[in-house]
């Protein structure tokens, strides 16, 4: 899977009017805290699977929403293989939420593959192979609160590792010792 664009209108605080080209292999998302790195992220897991990281995985409507607005839309292209699809939920305050999921043909016309929240959803889990949120979420997707778990764990484990080395030097070196007193013991013992 690869994702070509994203547009976001009133998505929490995303406002992408036209669509961001988002190129090919890794992305690099920085800025400062509060900057809406994080909601790029949910924007593109909306679009697909209906599901954000936060505020929860099932978000009402108002978590969703910008604050003042009464609707948002995400519009995500992606591509799987050869094929092109574009995927578009709209999000309603005083009404029901809408997705439509589209295959973009080579000579631009589309083809609607589904039409409905749920629908959507279950025809981009199959499109994908039959990987879910969750799987995604988990094997690509580290929270900053997590990445902080993480670093600090690899840190621990590094201390230890460091540690464990020092110990097998001091094991090492004791052993060296022994064994060159005895020998001098040894030699000590010949001469007398």
């Amino acid at each position: 899977m690869r994702l070509v664009s994203l547009q976001a209108q009133n998505f929490k605080k995303l406002k992408i009017s036209k669509p961001l080209p988002l190129s090919e292999g890794i992305i690099l998302i920085t800025g400062l805290n509060e900057s809406g790195k994080s909601t790029i992220l949910d924007a593109v897991l909306y679009a697909l699977f209906g599901r954000v990281i936060r505020p929860s995985k099932m978000p009402s409507n108002e978590d969703i929403i910008s604050y003042g607005n009464g609707e948002a839309q995400v519009r995500l292209e992606f591509d799987i293989g050869e094929n092109r699809y574009r995927v578009v939920r709209e999000v309603h305050k005083t009404r029901p939420n809408r997705a439509t999921l589209v295959e973009v043909r080579p000579n631009g016309t589309t083809k609607t593959l589904a039409s409905s929240v749920k629908d959507v959803t279950a025809e981009i889990e199959r499109l994908l192979g039959g990987i879910t949120y969750d799987e995604i979420v988990a094997s690509s997707v580290v929270a900053q609160k997590d990445l902080e778990r993480l670093i600090r764990e690899a840190q621990e484990r590094s201390t230890a590792s460091r540690e464990s080395v020092c110990r097998y030097r001091q094991s090492v070196q004791d052993a060296q010792r022994v064994r060159r007193s005895r020998q001098t013991a040894r030699f000590s013992s010949a001469r007398d």
